[in-house]
């Protein structure tokens, strides 16, 4: 049941996302809650050799050995024996994933200098064979992956030793060793400014582009495995004349605008024709969230930047500067057509006399996602904690794994063509207010990652989207599912990874945004088909 709260903070906003810096396993994360439905994708992080675990495709001994994350005496022997330079490659990515590594580096020096009978200075890398230099440099560099300092610079040799150079040497011993080269790469790019992370992938990618498969001696499986990380940096390089930005397809909130269908995706806003379904147009505005349509003007609310564009232009509301703070502009309408802009703690309602944004007061709390219902009622999604809704001044909250919200991760607030009000729940699927009850109660299809839905009240249809495998579709009592994680596009496969909302047209189409592709669910001749539209070149 609904509890009244007195004071309870409105904030129809993302979260402002934040660097969650977890040390030695996955190094500093940048977590952004695009929109109520999950994560767009890989999150990057600025420690490439923390967050490639490709030992996982590797069954040898020493390997399994060394996830306990300790320099064990079977994990030592491993990596002074025979193995491939490969394996030994796989036992430091294992050895150092789980646990603090902190002390490996010592360790494998010291079995070193009794391997070679020499001490401190004596002992140079120049006495070292090409896989002990790359094992050594691999040990050091995830011992300390920020500064990448040697252990002990004033007792000279291997001590004085940093990972970059150990890597370099490796390399001109063996310059036909892939993995090798690739470890030596990825310790190359450690820490890389994020104005030059398109280095991170060049310089990776070029690894590949000079050793063909066949020369590889790093299990393909292990390969993909460091690029499915590693091709997230492609995006920050430069794109060949012509080429369309793929951010462009990757989908977040449509609407209709103008006659055309509006998109907010992760590199702006993608404008495209209703009726021939082709791009018209693209405007660069970084992560965008969330549209509305006011006036015959479409705004548009990004990370750091709410704008307005008029068919001509783009004007810029509220902006600030993008590098200190951060965080997404969330937009709602009201029943009155008036336009409300949430962000982080803030509220504003857009005066169109004075053409200016007009602060209200806020109650301080954290808002995920929200909307309006047609009554005026303002309801708003705080993050794993529950629902909030707003009646005139009194504020009511639906805990969450509570008898008022059984769901345990409320994404998305949605008002259907009912006036229904719905929570997509990412953990439990959908619900359904119940005003009588005062309680959300579980409906539709059972599922989890819940997304977004659509009701259809003409013709009898309610479409529920899950996250990655498409589209059900309940229609006169029976339910009929679309799956959408892969589909044949132009004689080619096209698989459909992350499915983030829906728009339902007037004439019963359904449109569902997608991160590279837009598709369309569409009946003709008594029979639903799919069809997706893309695009690789510029309008």
């Amino acid at each position: 049941m609904g509890t009244k709260c007195n004071r309870i903070p409105l904030w129809i906003v993302e979260s402002s996302f934040k660097g969650v810096h977890v040390m030695r396993n996955w190094s500093l994360f940048i977590l952004v809650f695009l929109v109520p439905l999950g994560f767009p994708g890989p999150a990057l992080a600025d420690s490439p050799i923390t967050s490639t675990g490709f030992h996982q495709h590797y069954a040898q001994a020493g390997v399994v050995a060394a996830r306990s994350g300790r320099l064990s005496t079977p994990v030592l022997n491993f990596l002074l024996g025979r193995a491939p330079t490969d394996q030994k490659a796989a036992c430091v990515n294992a050895l150092s994933w789980q646990k603090d590594p902190t002390g490996n580096a010592q360790a494998f020096v010291k079995a070193l200098e009794g391997k070679y009978r020499k001490q401190g200075k004596a002992l140079s890398t120049g006495d070292l064979a090409a896989d002990e230099l790359m094992t050594l440099g691999y040990l050091l560099a995830m011992h300390d992956y920020f500064k990448f300092e040697p252990l002990e610079k004033s007792r000279g040799g291997l001590w004085a030793a940093q990972p970059k150079a150990l890597l370099a040497e490796a390399v001109l011993r063996s310059p036909a060793d892939f993995t090798i080269a690739m470890i030596a790469a990825l310790i190359a790019v450690q820490n890389t400014p994020e104005k030059d992370w398109c280095q991170v992938y060049s310089l990776v990618q070029a690894v590949l582009d000079r050793f063909p498969e066949a020369d590889r001696n790093l299990k393909p499986e292990a390969v993909k495995s460091i690029m499915a990380y590693i091709g997230a940096y492609k995006k920050y390089c430069p794109l060949p004349a012509g080429q369309l930005d793929l951010g462009f397809l990757d989908a977040q909130e449509m609407i209709p605008y103008a006659g055309q269908l509006a998109v907010a995706t992760l590199a702006g806003v993608a404008l495209w024709d209703s009726k021939t379904h082709k791009l018209l147009s693209v405007h660069k505005r970084g992560i965008t969230v969330s549209l509305a349509v006011l006036g015959g003007k479409l705004w548009a609310g990004s990370n750091s930047t709410l704008a307005r564009w008029d068919g001509r232009a783009w004007k810029e509301y509220l902006k600030w500067d993008g590098t200190q703070k951060t965080g997404f502009y969330r937009l709602a309408t009201d029943p009155k057509g008036v336009l409300h802009v949430f962000w982080n703690r803030s509220h504003w309602q857009y005066d169109a006399t004075g053409d200016r944004f007009v602060a209200l007061p806020t109650e301080g709390f954290n808002f995920f996602h929200g909307a309006f219902s047609t009554t005026g009622e303002l309801w708003g999604i705080s993050l794993l904690k529950g629902i909030r809704r707003k009646s005139g001044t009194a504020w009511f909250s639906y805990a969450t794994k509570s008898a008022g919200y059984p769901g345990r991760d409320p994404r998305r607030v949605i008002v259907d063509a009912r006036k229904h009000i719905w929570i997509a729940d990412f953990a439990n699927g959908f619900f359904r207010f119940d005003p009588v009850k005062d309680q959300f109660v579980q409906d539709g299809p059972k599922l989890d990652k819940a997304v977004d839905l659509r009701v259809d009240v003409a013709r009898g249809r309610t479409w529920y989207l899950h996250y990655t495998k498409g589209v059900t579709l309940v229609e006169n009592g029976k339910l009929q599912a679309f799956d959408l994680s892969r589909e044949i596009l132009h004689g080619q496969v096209i698989h459909h990874k992350y499915l983030r909302c829906l728009h339902l047209a007037d004439n019963g189409d359904l449109y569902v945004g997608t991160e590279n592709a837009l598709v369309r669910i569409y009946r003709e001749k008594g029979t639903y088909r799919i069809r997706s539209y893309t695009q690789t070149k510029l309008p």
